[in-house]
């Protein structure tokens, strides 16, 4: 059985990985393309296919972490950067809900990261959350 988005859509397990591949790119771009990834993004943190999205998740937030925040404070705070921390809690909320332990345990090693980021950029808080 298939899941809701039949293996074809954006989330689909035929496609994700190139998805992410693409968004992991246009991350390390200018900030009018880092900010059509990060859109693409939470597209993709909704429309993931079940099976996939941990493995997708885990390849998106660390490459989040990776541009946005190096070493757990933002490097250049810009206008992608909160659509940064959307995107991340978008996906770690995703997680949180899956039924999956893998899910879950990704969302917990994930979780130490977001609250560090969020007690150094107090700003991101209405962000992320």
């Amino acid at each position: 059985e298939k899941s809701g988005c039949q293996g074809s859509g954006i989330g689909g397990p035929r496609i994700i990985a190139h998805v992410v591949h693409l968004i992991g790119q246009c991350l390390r771009e200018g900030e009018q393309v880092q900010v059509g990834a990060l859109k693409v993004a939470l597209v993709l943190a909704e429309q993931a296919d079940p099976e996939c999205l941990a493995s997708a998740s885990a390849a998106v937030l660390r490459e989040i972490e990776d541009v946005f925040w190096p070493g757990g404070t933002v490097a250049t705070p810009g206008a992608a950067t909160a659509l940064a921390f959307r995107t991340y809690g978008s996906f770690a909320r995703q997680l949180g809900e899956h039924p999956s332990g893998e899910g879950r345990a990704l969302a917990l090693r994930a979780s130490p990261r977001m609250l560090a980021l969020l007690s150094a950029n107090e700003s991101a808080a209405q962000d992320i959350l």
